[in-house]
């Protein structure tokens, strides 16, 4: 089990609805989104509901960014999305890449680390 499907398992659980943004093919309209309406997030977040076909709740819905090292400005509007706080957020990514994919973006004081490593079968059946 990778980190994307651990992340969206716990969402599924834990709120009304989500929304899984995977950088790794990602529509031209939710680029346009980020580059274009982060100061109108009312239209912003009608694109992503409309693009993905979620309807967002306020309090009760998360946007997942999943491989967000293949679009660092979606990383950097972490910052304005949860001052907005209509909504939650996790980001996930390679570890290795989202350390050098930052030399033109703000890092948001917003993110939390959490490093998740891979499961070892023999150390959980006491091998």
């Amino acid at each position: 089990m990778g980190k994307s499907t651990l992340v969206e398992e716990f969402v599924k659980n834990e709120y009304r609805s989500y929304l899984m943004i995977d950088f790794n093919k990602v529509s031209d309209s939710v680029i346009s989104a980020f580059n274009n309406y982060m100061n109108d997030l009312d239209t912003f977040f009608l694109i992503l509901s409309s693009e993905y076909g979620v309807r967002l709740y306020p309090k009760e819905s998360i946007i997942i960014f999943d491989e967000i090292q293949q679009f660092p400005k979606a990383r950097q509007a972490i910052k304005y999305l949860v001052a907005d706080g209509r909504f939650d957020y996790i980001e996930t990514g390679s570890l290795i890449s989202i350390k050098e994919n930052v030399n033109d973006i703000t890092i948001p004081s917003e993110e939390r680390t959490l490093l998740m490593y891979p499961m070892d079968f023999e150390e959980l059946l006491g091998l």
